[in-house]
């Protein structure tokens, strides 16, 4: 397997990093790779301060309602709140475990996944706006997103 390998351009420059291949028999050579630009700045970061900087995070674990969940334990559908980190911003505005998150910047939030992509976009230090579901009652609550990996 290449997974690991380095992935070159027609001219020998080194383009990218392959990270997976795909394992279908209906597309073999399909490979993933990390565009070198991003390779740059992890590897900078890393040896500059020992952490990779710029992730956002919420400072929640996390996962989906489904629908089996939702009907059996009489929630809504949304992204079920594990746990809530000590030191984050979403355990200062009140994140309780328990909590489900259902809207999330406006937009409707069913699915872990739909959290991950409306935070895809932002930064540490940008705000979240939150609808949450807790013991039958809606509220609302505004999160700013710290950095990820902070020793």
């Amino acid at each position: 397997g290449n997974s690991g390998g380095g992935l070159f351009n027609m001219n020998g420059e080194l383009v990218g990093i392959v990270n997976a291949k795909s394992s279908s028999s209906d597309a073999e050579g399909l490979g993933f790779a990390i565009p070198t630009t991003t390779v740059k700045t992890v590897v900078d970061d890393l040896i500059r301060q020992g952490y990779v900087s710029g992730e956002p995070s919420i400072g929640i674990t996390c996962y989906t309602v489904t629908e089996e969940m939702a009907e059996e334990y009489d929630l809504p559908l949304g992204v079920y709140v594990k746990s809530v980190q000590q030191d984050s911003d979403a355990k200062k505005q009140g994140v309780f475990p328990g909590d489900v998150i259902v809207e999330a910047n406006g937009q409707s939030i069913t699915t872990i996944e739909e959290l991950l992509a409306l935070k895809e976009g932002m930064e540490a230090g940008d705000v979240i706006h939150f609808r949450l579901w807790r013991s039958g009652g809606y509220l609302e609550r505004d999160v700013t997103l710290m950095e990820q990996y902070v020793p």
